[in-house]
């Protein structure tokens, strides 16, 4: 039974007789009420297939784009959907212009339907496929114990705080070893610098695709004064997004925000690529969204690594990893590029991630 979720809105075609000459009329049309009505129309076979995650999952189209009415008279939209349990869709009002929002509830498929209604009661309506799909969770580490799945580098320890592994800042850094070829992905963690701690900064770092803009990304929590070898970086910062390459590592983005624990206390910090957006949030507080495109962010991510960076050159202080999780719709493995060389850029000495060691303190 198909379920109607919408509201109404109008809109003028001031236009349409100006281009009604060089139109085709391809969607169906209703029999309108009144003799001297015109029909209104569609004017594409269809509205574009849909593809929506269940998380944080939402897209639009400007209703206008997809019908005419020959009176120039003002239209009236509605929208259903044929799954309620899949997808919503709605028509709103947004920038003075009706824009069908469609919504992903649960994996699925359905078909949502736009109505275009002109004042006589004369129809026409266009259809399209809705695809939702649920991310899938790549990994979760609670760092209760040692595991193989990480390759390590520097100094660290599983016992120096029960439940979380620790690193020495500056000289600690874990990749893991799986790939996650991941697309709209999103990493979440519980990070912490040691009480008292200066200039320390921890989180994750993201491996891009070959040939991606920004191939190397990291994003980190706290509180810091100086943020040395990292290109117009901004200080002081409790939170920080850098990347690279051309040969340098660069500012991002980054500042202070009161929703960044203090120093020696866990934070829920969450990155990654949203509905086209680059975004960096912590607990449920968005610090920072950019459009993927136009900042040339990747939104494919291939690798993953836990680390920490001394952005004062401070290094025998520990930083802390409660749990983390990665989360993100495959890619497909077989896209060039997604098995790139993941080694780090060279930097200096004090900056430059150590080869993996055996180092490890119970």
């Amino acid at each position: 039974m198909r379920e109607l979720l919408s509201i109404t809105l109008p809109t003028y075609r001031f236009r349409a007789m100006l281009r009604w000459s060089t139109l085709m009329v391809v969607g169906p049309l209703l029999v309108a009420c009144g003799d001297d009505n015109q029909l209104p129309f569609a004017t594409a076979d269809a509205l574009p297939t849909t593809e929506i995650m269940t998380e944080m999952s939402r897209q639009e189209y400007n209703a206008d784009d997809y019908f005419m009415d020959p009176d120039e008279d003002p239209l009236f939209f509605t929208a259903s959907v044929d799954d309620a349990a899949v997808a919503t869709a709605v028509v709103e009002d947004l920038d003075d212009s009706p824009t069908l929002v469609i919504e992903g509830l649960a994996g699925g498929e359905t078909m949502v339907t736009l109505t275009a209604t002109d004042p006589d009661g004369g129809e026409a309506k266009i259809s399209g496929n809705v695809l939702v799909v649920e991310p899938v969770l790549f990994w979760r580490d609670d760092f209760e114990s040692y595991t193989d799945e990480w390759s390590f580098g520097g100094t660290y320890s599983y016992g120096r705080q029960p439940g979380s592994l620790a690193g020495v800042s500056g000289h600690f850094f874990a990749r893991r070893n799986e790939a996650d070829n991941a697309m709209d992905w999103l990493v979440s963690m519980s990070v912490a610098a040691e009480t008292n701690s200066t200039n320390q900064t921890v989180g994750f770092w993201s491996y891009a695709p070959t040939g991606s803009p920004k191939r190397w990304l990291w994003a980190t929590v706290g509180l810091t004064d100086r943020y040395i070898y990292i290109h117009d970086a901004v200080t002081p910062s409790n939170w920080q997004i850098v990347w690279c390459c051309d040969g340098a590592y660069t500012w991002g983005a980054g500042g202070m925000s009161d929703a960044v624990n203090p120093t020696g206390e866990f934070t829920e910090m969450h990155w990654g690529v949203r509905l086209g957006n680059m975004e960096f949030f912590v607990g449920e507080t968005v610090l920072w969204s950019q459009d993927a495109k136009e900042g040339d962010w990747p939104t494919v991510h291939v690798g993953s690594a836990l680390f920490s960076y001394a952005g004062g050159e401070e290094t025998q202080q520990w930083v802390y990893f409660d749990w983390a999780e990665f989360s993100g719709i495959p890619a497909d493995e077989e896209e060039p590029g997604l098995s790139g060389d993941w080694q780090l850029l060279e930097g200096p000495e004090p900056f430059r991630i150590m080869s993996p060691t055996s180092t490890y303190i119970p």
